[in-house]
């Protein structure tokens, strides 16, 4: 049990934020309710400072925007923000050597067999 006033209401806050958080993980990870939507989506909410709450807008049968003037509003996209690109990786094996082959045309356009290699006739 709380002995102090700010103690119980830093906890209760706390609650309340790890439940928000898991809110929204929880409204991310549903594909068959975005199924329409497209990889690259828009998500908006709205979080309620004085409770923790959040609350999804713009999307089907939810608010157009944020209900009151002291709720903010926030969105992030499904697929997150690109991070930095990794370190160069080792090289690869060398691969099989080619073929080397040329062959001789000659000036009517003919194919000189005996003056080629690796072409056939």
């Amino acid at each position: 049990m709380c002995t102090r006033i700010t103690a119980c209401r830093t906890r209760r806050s706390a609650r309340w934020v790890i439940v928000a958080a898991l809110i929204v993980l929880a409204a991310a990870l549903v594909p068959s309710a975005l199924s329409a939507q497209s990889s690259s989506a828009t998500y908006s909410a709205c979080y309620v400072p004085r409770s923790g709450t959040v609350y999804r807008i713009k999307a089907p049968n939810t608010p157009s925007a944020c209900t009151k003037k002291d709720h903010v509003e926030f969105s992030w996209t499904e697929a997150g923000i690109p991070g930095p690109q990794g370190p160069q990786g080792p090289q690869g094996p060398a691969g099989p050597s080619g073929v080397r082959a040329y062959a001789y045309v000659s000036p009517s356009g003919a194919l000189d067999a005996d003056r080629s290699r690796g072409i056939g006739a």
